[in-house]
């Protein structure tokens, strides 16, 4: 069985041209999938609730932690996105080790930045997805 080791994986961001996104120490994609419904009806006779699908998916989040590095392109596209006034969606890309890309767009990100004690200065991101993600 294949695996992809996680030296050298990539995160980008940015709307014109992706950038890398530096000093990043760890990613995560979470994908909900298809949104249900509660279609239990009060004449069942089975114990237990029925759910349908609604014929949309929730496309989930991302979470993206690094060292808060000021000088980094890619820390200061996600900066621009936030405070921006036009609140458009970030293209963003993970590029694995083996060449392998997702491709998705944050609807929204939410940055948090943290010290403490003998650790450098680390950034959170987290990500709300929107439409599709593209796997290649």
């Amino acid at each position: 069985m294949a695996y992809v080791p996680v030296k050298g994986t990539i995160v980008k961001a940015g709307a014109s041209a992706l950038t890398n996104i530096g000093q990043c120490t760890d990613f995560s994609l979470s994908i909900e999938g298809a949104i249900t419904y509660d279609a239990t009806t009060i004449d069942q006779s089975d114990t237990f609730k029925t759910y349908r699908q609604s014929g949309h998916a929730e496309p989930g989040s991302a979470s993206i932690s690094c060292f808060y590095d000021s000088t980094d392109a890619g820390q200061d596209i996600i900066q621009a996105a936030i405070t921006a006034s036009t609140l458009a969606d970030v293209p963003m890309q993970v590029t694995f080790a083996d060449s392998s890309t997702i491709d998705f767009d944050a609807a929204s990100i939410s940055y948090e930045i943290s010290a403490a004690g003998e650790e450098g200065v680390k950034v959170s991101m987290e990500a709300k997805c929107t439409g599709d993600p593209t796997f290649a």
